[in-house]
């Protein structure tokens, strides 16, 4: 038997390397771009973690607990990706013999990892002799401890940054992979039902018990706050794996807070509106009935348009002020835009945005109130009105909820109809800005101005 000196020599570690590399082949050419962000996202990624493990594994034999736990962590990751290639056999993306070939390549080195689990005192890593020799203690004298100190200080100071930033970088990728799944269900959305969801579902004269919140005339229609439950966020639950929560809400009740069901959901935190960079997820104020339509806190909003006090009446007449009437955006009350309303081209027109979802970031005023922030708080969550207006450039305006605002440094994370994602900086000319939230605006924007 050869001698082996690292993990690559490992027989193990060399059939996944083969099997994962055969994996990503067949994925590339077989499976549908469709499939892009779910299943070939999902078997590339649990194809390389078996790889990933054995070789974190290895470097843990010393401790056969620790050895062991990672190899545990391989053979999951080898049954996941047999599992995924089932999925690929029944959606007919591979043949029978090419789901038996890599199916046995896995059970093979599933089979390989059982061996190693089961005797990991083979494989253990003995301390070299010298720290098994005893020594005789040395104690610091005080200069030392003092330059020590002084050393880690230094170090603690330089580190820090890069530190903050390592893992601002990670939730901001975790944050665009949130508005690449949630693209994806507006987009699916759509092509079941031939328009976008509504940005919130008011109703108007034909629903029984219909009460307008303001407004005046015969036709005020699409304005009653708290109405009845339906915003875009709780309408594409079925199509983000939260079927269960979408069966407890009730969709007729007026008002939406005087069904438990409805409170639940209000209530509970999905981490997919959230941002991975925003420090509150509380609950939200309340809206004129004290505790009853306070909500869960969201950072994901729609795009309603590019003017919040919009005058453009629905298609029906109906016109009250600015929040109720119909908007040149996506999402708006009782709004159902089409792929082929989307005039401005879908690449070139903005669908979801962040906002804090609130103006202070503590959810609290603070003394004094800095220039731009309101004396009091207001913030929507998972019940009304999360859409956004583009009437001022990223992290510019915190007046109100419905602002483009994020924790993220430099910028706001965007998903446009298209379902690409992009960072859009703060530095961004605010006509361009406002034309990225039109849908027919006849704006044709340098797709240079919005960053990456």
């Amino acid at each position: 038997m050869a001698k082996i000196e690292s993990f690559r020599d490992l027989r193990v570690y060399q059939a996944a390397r083969a099997a994962s590399k055969r994996v990503f082949q067949m994925t590339r050419l077989r499976f549908p771009s469709e499939e892009e962000y779910s299943l070939t996202d999902q078997v590339r990624r649990a194809s390389r973690s078996v790889m990933g493990n054995i070789a974190e594994a290895w470097r843990k034999r010393r401790y056969p607990a620790a050895f062991v736990s990672k190899l545990s962590d391989a053979d999951a990751e080898a049954a996941e990706v047999r599992a995924w290639l089932d999925s690929a056999l029944d959606s007919e993306y591979i043949s029978e013999s090419e789901h038996q070939s890599l199916d046995a390549d896995y059970d093979s080195i599933c089979g390989s990892l059982k061996k190693m689990m089961d005797h990991p005192d083979q494989w253990k890593l003995s301390p070299p002799s010298s720290l098994l020799s005893p020594q005789k203690p040395r104690g610091f004298t005080l200069v030392e401890l003092l330059v020590v100190i002084a050393i880690i200080g230094i170090l603690v100071a330089l580190l820090l940054p890069a530190v903050q930033s390592a893992r601002e970088a990670a939730r901001r990728l975790q944050c665009s992979n949130n508005y690449k799944q949630l693209g994806l269900a507006l987009l699916n959305y759509e092509a079941q039902n031939r328009h976008f969801p509504a940005g919130e579902t008011h109703g108007g004269d034909w629903n029984p018990g219909y009460t307008p919140s303001t407004g005046s005339g015969t036709n005020r229609n699409h304005c009653e706050w708290d109405g009845q439950i339906g915003i875009w966020n709780n309408a594409i639950f079925p199509f983000i794996e939260q079927q269960a929560a979408y069966d407890k809400l009730d969709f007729d009740i007026r008002k939406q807070f005087n069904h438990a069901g409805n409170r639940e959901i209000m209530q509970m935190q999905f981490e997919a509106f959230l941002c991975p960079s925003d420090s509150y997820r509380g609950l939200t104020t309340d809206w004129g009935v004290a505790d009853l339509n306070k909500a869960r806190i969201c950072h994901v909003y729609g795009v309603a348009g590019s003017n919040e006090g919009s005058t453009t009446p629905h298609d029906d007449g109906a016109l009250t002020y600015g929040h109720c009437n119909k908007h040149d955006g996506m999402f708006y009350n009782d709004s159902k835009t089409t792929i082929e309303a989307i005039r401005d081209g879908t690449s070139n027109t903005a669908m979801l945005c962040e906002s804090w979802g609130r103006s202070w970031p503590n959810h609290s005023p603070e003394t004094p109130v800095p220039p731009g922030f309101p004396t009091g708080e207001s913030s929507r969550g998972m019940n009304l009105h999360t859409v956004v207006y583009f009437v001022s450039t990223p992290n510019s305006n915190h007046g109100n909820p419905w602002k483009a605002n994020s924790f993220h440094p430099g910028g706001v994370m965007t998903c446009f109809a298209d379902g690409s994602v992009h960072f859009i900086p703060d530095t961004i000319e605010l006509d361009v800005f406002k034309g990225l939230a039109t849908i027919a605006g006849g704006e044709v924007p340098d797709s240079t101005a919005w960053g990456n």
